[in-house]
């Protein structure tokens, strides 16, 4: 299990030295914990009760049973075995996970509203935890104020009979369901001390722990004792860094209806996209941006674009997705309309329809002039998927886009997504939109942090209305 700082994801790639990832997704319709915020909010419940289709004795008090991956955290009445999180998929109830830090001292829970977590100060001697719970992510920090910490962190899990868990040669975890497939990964642990130098962590397999209610697996983080030996406190557990923000990501599917006929229908209010030929001629692209002001300061190393793919019986070819970043000309506006035409609004012969036309021509297809020209650009393999759930997936962009977009030395059009083989018959890939009630599409910026600022980001978002 990763323990990570402001946030590593369960589905996360690791990364290492001074490097740090930002999420940013859309938290349209997120649900945050009872206790988080305001009480009356619509959608947050306190639990005096275990969540219903649970089984067996918990102990959480505050959750979230509306999101994609179900949270809940609580107290342990065991004073030697506190700090309690609950993980279950909202789609597949049957798949869940609890785990319990064990051997730790009998401290208090601290609801942060302003901060969207809970912690324990104290915990391990010389050492906090905290979660920070996000939507279909959680986040977890271990953070070590100095030398007098244990060796180890070890934590208890618990599952439905029949799962399983696997600790990878890298230390991460692959949670399992009963007929072994992959319901839930923690990413490999890594840690940075205050002055950015890299700290090993091993995650590794520790003894059961037996209860009257049973024996459990446990796992223990281990940071590398030689790496703290010269390490400058405090020393934060996998530093990274999630932000999520209803404005943060646009996203407009822009559909051709036959050959040589551009429709003006808009559909940045639509649920799911798709790029690639539709049928009878049809073709359909999507354009993509995030805000710049949610791009993190500092050297920028990778960037990646995450969306889930869903099956369609029409997707019966396979194809490749190709990413091309918009020229600044080309300002497009997302709108809210779902397969109307929408004045103001970008469809597939206009970036603002009926007052700025693409700079080079309908569809935005023009290389060069609606998007720049590359002979390599970032590209993303698919398969024919006419049924199955839906699918997360990566697509591996240019660095240097978001470094661009932040810094005012691009503006920031986002990019063109477009499947270099749109005119072959079956050959479509679709994924959900901002718009989806789940698996929205998000983002991850790797980063080294500015010296000045080696701790947290904050992003204030605010809901947008559709």
């Amino acid at each position: 299990m990763a323990v990570v700082v402001r946030a590593s994801h369960w589905t996360d790639n690791a990364i290492g030295g001074r490097d740090h990832t930002r999420t940013i997704g859309n938290w349209l319709n997120y649900v945050l914990p009872s206790g988080l915020i305001d009480a009356c909010a619509p959608d947050v419940e306190a639990l005096s009760l275990p969540p219903p289709g649970w089984t067996g004795a918990y102990e959480f008090t505050h959750g979230s049973r509306r999101a994609a991956l179900q949270v809940h955290v609580g107290d342990s009445t065991d004073a030697a075995n506190t700090a309690l999180l609950g993980v279950r998929l909202s789609a597949r109830p049957e798949c869940w996970l609890n785990i319990k830090a064990i051997n730790v001292n009998p401290v208090p829970m601290v609801v942060s509203r302003i901060e969207r977590s809970v912690s324990w100060a104290g915990l391990w001697d010389f050492t906090a935890l905290r979660w920070t719970l996000g939507r279909s992510r959680v986040a977890k920090e271990i953070l070590l104020s100095g030398p007098g910490h244990p060796a180890g962190f070890r934590f208890a899990l618990r599952y439905p009979a029949g799962f399983s868990h696997v600790i990878g040669a890298d230390g991460s975890v692959s949670y399992r369901d009963a007929s072994g497939t992959e319901w839930l990964r923690s990413p490999a642990p890594w840690a940075e001390d205050a002055k950015g130098k890299r700290i090993r962590v091993a995650c590794v397999a520790a003894p059961d722990i037996v209860t009257a209610k049973g024996a459990f697996p446990s796992i223990r983080l281990v940071p590398n004792a030689t790496d703290l030996a010269s390490a400058v406190y405090p020393v934060r557990i996998d530093p990274t860094a999630t932000i999520s923000g209803t404005t943060a990501i646009e996203d407009n599917l822009m559909r051709s209806l036959v050959a040589g006929n551009t429709q003006l229908l808009n559909y940045g209010g639509f649920e799911g996209h798709g790029v690639g030929y539709e049928g009878a001629s049809a073709v359909q692209r999507e354009v993509v941006r995030v805000a710049a002001a949610s791009i993190p300061a500092g050297t920028i190393s990778a960037f990646r674009f995450l969306p889930y793919r869903y099956s369609q019986a029409i997707e019966t070819a396979a194809g490749t997705l190709l990413a091309y970043i918009i020229k600044d000309a080309n300002t497009w506006v997302e709108g809210t309309a779902s397969g109307a035409q929408q004045a103001g609004s970008s469809c597939w012969a206009y970036a603002k329809l009926t007052s700025q036309a693409w700079a080079g021509s309908a569809g935005c297809d023009t290389s060069g002039t609606d998007y720049d020209a590359d002979a390599s650009p970032p590209s993303l393999a698919f398969d024919a998927y006419s049924s199955g759930p839906d699918v997360l997936q990566t697509m591996v962009l240019e660095a240097a886009w978001a470094t661009a977009w932040r810094d005012g030395a691009r503006v920031a059009n986002g990019f063109l997504l477009l499947n270099q083989t749109e005119t072959t018959a079956g050959s479509y890939w679709s994924a959900r939109s901002t718009e989806a009630a789940s698996n929205q599409p998000t983002f991850e910026i790797d980063y080294s942090v500015i010296a000045s600022k080696p701790g947290y980001y904050k992003l204030v978002t605010t809901r947008r209305r559709r």
